[in-house]
């Protein structure tokens, strides 16, 4: 006598009933019955299979359960962040756009914006109320105007049936929006550059501290930007009224940099007139030229016998020296009654 139940894998019957049913088997030389042992065989088999699908069962639902409570609910999608006016020179305005989806379900929630200056003084603050069928993607604006310069932190975070974060996908972004800096360039201050006097014969610098008459030289003019960009411009040099001659200045940000103009020969005068002109700016330095470099001879002479008698010899001795810048080279010639009693060549630094 053989009886069964068969049910379908993964849905138990309501209701369980007993069968019985009874068949006349055919039995061997024994008294086995044959077709008893071939059912027992494919009882046997049938159990083994039906076990093995219900451990792989048990084994994929865990995990199907764990794929699909990633995500459920709103999140961020943080590829899709987009800040227009970010690292933009000046005051101007920002534009920000994000995806915000429903993942697995239907959900409910609001997104909120704000921008803060510092550690928490809030800038801007906005809020867009969300409500998502399961899987909806929708992009979400916010639009601030005129953001003056200087560094910010943007947030935006997720309010209501927020998801669990994986990935790409999350309920808070954090970042700087950064407004930049202008180009500033400024000259130093005069007493700040480096004005070289240079002999004209030889070409190398003069070692005077001020130009003398006949020099020429050079000026080295420190020129900075406090901005945020470089600089790009022109610079120009002129002598009192004479015609500017510029050349091309580039500067990267927050940074100084030296600019060197040629002196052209300079003669004596009171007042000269260094000018730089920057971006129509002109910072004037004012000197004099002195008078070339000569030697300063001075002569003293003293006498043994300031009342001679005839007949009396009389000596002079004559002292020279130079308070000059360079040697003096010359004869000192004496004469008396238009004869000349003495001369001889004399070099006295």
């Amino acid at each position: 006598m053989a009886s069964s139940v068969l049910t379908s894998i993964g849905k138990p019957p309501t209701q369980l009933s007993l069968i019985k049913v009874r068949f006349s088997y055919p039995e061997d030389s024994k008294g086995h019955s044959t077709v008893l042992g071939q059912a027992l065989t494919m009882r046997a088999s049938y159990v083994r299979q039906t076990f093995a699908s219900m451990c792989v069962l048990f084994l994929v639902i865990p995990l199907l359960s764990v794929v699909s409570a990633t995500g459920s609910g709103l999140l961020l999608d943080t590829t899709t962040l987009v800040v227009v006016g970010n690292l933009e020179e000046g005051a101007g305005d920002v534009n920000i756009s994000i995806d915000v989806k429903s993942h697995d379900i239907a959900s409910v929630g609001a997104i909120n914006m704000t921008l803060i200056e510092g550690e928490s003084t809030i800038i801007v603050s906005d809020n867009v109320s969300l409500n998502l069928t399961s899987d909806e993607i929708t992009t979400i604006q916010f639009n601030i105007s005129q953001l003056a310069i200087g560094q910010y932190t943007l947030n935006l975070q997720l309010f209501g049936e927020v998801g669990t974060p994986f990935a790409n996908h999350t309920d808070l972004i954090s970042q700087f929006v950064k407004r930049l800096a202008p180009a500033n360039a400024q000259v130093s201050e005069t007493s700040q550059w480096q004005i070289i006097p240079v002999n004209p014969t030889s070409g190398e610098a003069s070692g005077n501290s001020s130009f003398r008459d006949g020099d020429i030289g050079w000026a080295e003019v420190p020129v900075t930007n406090s901005g945020e960009v470089d600089f790009n411009g022109s610079i120009g040099f002129a002598i009192d009224d004479e015609s500017y001659l510029f050349q091309n200045l580039t500067i990267s940000p927050q940074s100084s940099t030296s600019v060197n103009f040629s002196i052209p020969q300079l003669f004596e005068s009171n007042s000269t007139s260094l000018k730089v002109n920057l971006s129509g700016q002109v910072t004037t330095h004012d000197m004099s030229v002195g008078p070339p470099p000569l030697p300063r001879l001075e002569i003293i002479a003293n006498v043994d016998n300031s009342t001679p008698q005839l007949g009396q010899q009389v000596i002079w001795t004559v002292n020279l020296s130079n308070s000059g810048e360079l040697a003096w080279i010359g004869e000192l010639q004496c004469t008396f009654s238009n004869s000349v009693v003495f001369s001889e060549s004399f070099f006295v630094n």
